[in-house]
């Protein structure tokens, strides 16, 4: 009897193991059946192979953190690719996030508008480098005529390397020319006349290396850094910068090439109607604005960008046009791009 009762002990003891096993089985399968590496291979742990509960305890305990350490990876690669999106909203908007072989400014003029509270110049500096560093090989021959009123060609040579492009391999490499215009607002200019005259002389250089470099090339990009500075070139005449930028605009349908200036909106605040600005908006495609927020400073905020694409209309006529909107932050080497609230 003594034999017996214990045999019945024995087998009471491995009767409530076995079901202990079975209920951790039947949880660890449930845990492990939203894993995908589980659902593919239709593994189920043998617990009846396992000498006591330890080892059924430590392998539930493992399933549970790799499940969420796995959940853990899935959530921080959503993120950084919602990371990704936002740093690519100012391409997005200009176009520039896609995969084709042709430039999408191409034929475009882009007017950026900034103003004292906040700078806009961080956009050319985007741009250039977008089309001078393109990811596309089919672009590797493009190039780029910057015309600076406003800055050397050292500032934005240290600019631009921050940013990963250098100007000067790019210059050796005849894919860019710069035309120094800083010392021509301190000649000797006594009417309207003579600054339309320099305003003449630059659009021949330009026209005349747009045409030495359309054979080459198979798209080229003119930058014209202040129109603000311009306009004190020419002596304040307004009519010599808007039929500038007129000859300009022709040369984007003549040679198919992309133009892109800045200019402050700020310094026309004290005119009712600021021709040149209604003019200007008016020859662009695509007008980028930099503006403060409309809810004042902030510290990790430095502004709002309002991108707006004017488009093509269709056969029936309907517009193409869109508008983005979205705040950004200047870093030393990158800029951030995200939506309002999308960051705290």
């Amino acid at each position: 009897m003594a034999v017996f009762g214990g045999g019945g002990a024995s087998s009471t003891a491995d009767e409530n193991r076995s079901s202990g096993d079975f209920k951790l089985q039947s949880l660890l399968f449930c845990f492990l059946k939203f894993n995908r590496h589980v659902s593919r291979t239709r593994f189920i742990f043998p617990f009846s192979s396992f000498a006591g509960n330890g080892m059924s305890f430590f392998l539930l305990f493992f399933s549970v953190v790799f499940f969420h350490s796995e959940h853990s990876l899935k959530t921080l690669e959503r993120e950084r690719e919602r990371e990704r999106e936002m740093d690519n909203l100012l391409d997005r908007a200009l176009g520039l996030d896609g995969r084709s072989d042709r430039w999408p400014l191409r034929g475009k003029l882009v007017l950026v508008e900034d103003c004292v509270e906040t700078g806009g110049a961080f956009v050319i500096h985007h741009i250039i480098k977008r089309f001078l560093s393109p990811q596309s090989s089919a672009f590797s021959n493009n190039s780029l005529i910057l015309v600076a009123f406003s800055q050397p060609l050292s500032h934005y040579d240290r600019v631009l390397r921050k940013l990963g492009c250098n100007l000067v391999a790019q210059r050796d490499n005849n894919r860019f020319l710069f035309f120094d215009m800083l010392n021509l607002r301190f000649s000797d200019r006594d009417d309207a006349k003579v600054g339309s005259s320099v305003l003449v002389s630059l659009f021949e250089k330009i026209y005349n290396a747009v045409c030495a470099l359309s054979a080459e090339n198979s798209c080229i990009t003119i930058v014209i850094d202040d129109i603000a500075l311009m306009e004190v070139v020419a002596n304040g005449s307004s009519d010599s910068v808007l039929d500038f930028l007129h000859y300009c605009r022709t040369l984007t349908s003549e040679f198919d090439c992309s133009v892109v200036a800045l200019n402050h909106g700020d310094i026309y605040s004290s005119m009712e109607k600021p021709m040149l600005m209604l003019n200007l908006e008016y020859l662009s495609n695509i007008l980028v604005r930099a503006e403060p927020l409309a809810t004042g400073s902030v510290v990790d905020v430095h502004g709002q960008l309002m991108v707006f694409d004017k488009g093509e209309r269709d056969r029936q006529g309907t517009s193409g046009s869109k508008i983005h909107n979205f705040h950004f932050r200047v870093k030393e080497n990158s800029v951030d791009f995200f939506y309002p609230g999308g960051r705290v």
